[in-house]
C-alpha cells in the first residue's frame, strides 16, 4: 500500500509525552510528529511540509486542599498547538 501521498497514511508518524504529579498538581505534554507527504491531485505535485504539534494539560485535584470538593478536579487543556 502507498504511504507518503496526500489523502494516504504518512509514512511515519510519531507521539511522546511525560507527566508529572506533585501535591495535587499534574502536568502531562505530549508532542505529536507527522511526516510531509506529497499532493499528487496538483500539477505539478508538491510537497506538504512535515507537522509537529504539541498537547498539554494541567490539571488540579481540588479534593488535595478540601475534603467538601474531594473527587473534583479542575484541568486546562490545549492540543495541538502548533510549533
Amino acid at each position: 500500500r502507498q504511504s507518503g501521498f496526500i489523502f494516504l497514511p504518512a509514512k511515519l508518524r510519531m507521539r511522546s509525552g511525560a507527566s508529572w504529579e506533585h501535591n495535587g498538581f499534574s502536568a502531562t505534554t505530549i508532542v505529536n510528529y507527522i511526516s510531509g507527504s506529497i499532493d499528487n491531485v496538483i500539477v505539478p505535485a508538491g510537497k506538504v511540509g512535515a507537522w509537529t504539534t504539541l498537547d498539554v494539560t494541567l490539571q488540579y485535584d481540588l479534593g488535595s486542599s478540601s475534603r467538601a470538593l474531594n473527587g473534583l478536579q479542575a484541568s486546562l487543556d490545549h492540543q495541538h498547538i502548533r510549533q
